[in-house]
């Protein structure tokens, strides 16, 4: 096959998946259409459930939050403890199905945080990624750094004599803020 003619059949193919993708869309429009026209219709009767199931659950979802306000509003004017106020979130996070996620090594770090700082050490979480159990969506992000690693870690890398051993005198300068663009 030659190139003209490779280069024939693949715009043949383009322009069949770009009929395809627009004989899909009339097709939904028509059905769209049917459904509006014959409201009684498995299909309208299908989404007509599916919609007010939605509107319900909507309702619901925002009558628990306007209790969680509610409750934590008085806890407030009371004066409740941080502790009682820490017992009535974590509740809240619990029935929520709301996880909270302080473990650095998780299979999915990269996703759940964002990283701050970067020194190659051990991990440290910050903030913890909180996560909706149900679908798995983050909710927000947590934040964590690492830290400097142990001594022995960079004098080894260095070549760093760390006994007692002072037979070869050098002087290690380790750059940092303040020695940087000093010129020393």
């Amino acid at each position: 096959m030659t190139k003209r003619q490779m280069a024939n059949l693949e715009n043949l193919m383009r322009e069949s998946k770009e009929r395809m993708d627009q004989l899909e869309r009339h097709s939904e429009k028509m059905e769209l259409i049917l459904m509006v026209r014959e409201p009684g219709s498995a299909a309208a009767a299908e989404a007509y459930d599916g919609l007010r199931k939605q509107i319900i659950a909507g309702v619901t979802d925002r009558l628990a939050h306007l209790t969680q306000l509610v409750q934590f509003d008085a806890a407030l004017r009371n004066e409740a403890s941080p502790e009682i106020l820490s017992s009535m979130v974590n509740g809240w996070i619990d029935a929520s199905g709301l996880l909270v996620v302080f473990d650095p090594p998780h299979e999915q770090r990269e996703l759940l945080f964002e990283v701050v700082e970067d020194l190659k050490g051990e991990p440290e979480v910050l903030e913890p990624a909180y996560v909706d159990v149900q679908s798995s969506r983050v909710i927000r992000r947590g934040r964590i750094r690492f830290g400097a690693p142990p001594f022995e870690a960079v004098s080894s890398f260095l070549d760093i004599p760390t006994s007692g051993d002072q037979s070869d005198e050098r002087d290690v300068l380790i750059p940092n803020e303040e020695t940087e663009g000093n010129g020393e």
